[in-house]
């Protein structure tokens, strides 16, 4: 669906109000007068609401234009922009294909013998990662519940604090001896030997062995 164009809507034509009453009146009028000018007055006031009211149905039409015409961007912008995460194949050859050679069975098993070695090793090392993971996320927790805690102790310290200053205040100590505020420790954070430990998954990839026949 294209985006909509812009829809530059006028007011109708409408009875405009008599801004000339606005204008400062002579101090002496008589009654009839004031009469007259009260009713002027009423007249060009139910004017100015009909056109106001018909301000606002304009202006709430554009701003509908608006809330579409953003959604039909917002989707233009993810189609360019946007690029799926390619997913990276792990299959392997296992003999050197850059020649026109014949190769024997012997070569063949060796190749798959190695394909089978390299498999296993990325194996491990993705096993090894995600213990690596989930030690951290352990370690997260316990640094994140230690730090709850300290808040807490905090803020009783500092609520202990307050009662021995008023305690001190009531008894006439001098405000030199009350005792300390205390300090709230920082906050603290996870060993130096998880910075380099990443929080992503693993991407599960396609692991096929091309064999020959």
């Amino acid at each position: 669906m294209p985006v909509i164009a812009p829809v530059l809507e006028n007011l109708p034509p409408l009875p405009q109000p008599d801004w000339s009453l606005a204008k400062r009146a002579p101090a002496y009028r008589t009654y009839q007068q004031l009469k007259q000018e009260n009713e002027e007055l009423r007249t060009s006031l139910e004017r100015a609401a009909v056109i106001n009211r018909a301000q606002d149905a304009v202006i709430e039409g554009a701003h509908a234009t608006m809330v579409v015409q953003n959604l039909h961007l917002m989707k233009l912008n993810g189609a360019l922009h946007g690029k799926e995460k390619e997913r990276t194949s792990n299959r392997t050859l296992v003999i050197d294909s850059s020649k026109g050679q014949v190769y024997s069975t012997t070569e063949v098993l060796e190749g798959l013998r190695l394909a089978a070695t390299k498999k296993q090793d990325e194996a491990e090392q993705k096993r090894l990662r995600a213990d690596a993971r989930a030690a951290k996320r352990d370690a997260q927790a316990k640094v994140d519940g230690e730090w709850a805690r300290i808040k807490d102790q905090h803020e009783k310290n500092t609520a202990d604090w307050k009662v021995a200053c008023e305690n001190c205040q009531r008894d006439g100590i001098p405000r030199k001896e009350w005792p300390n505020k205390p300090t709230r420790p920082r906050k603290p954070t996870l060993p130096a030997n998880f910075a380099a430990v990443g929080d992503d998954e693993d991407v599960e990839g396609e692991e096929n062995v091309l064999e020959m026949d």
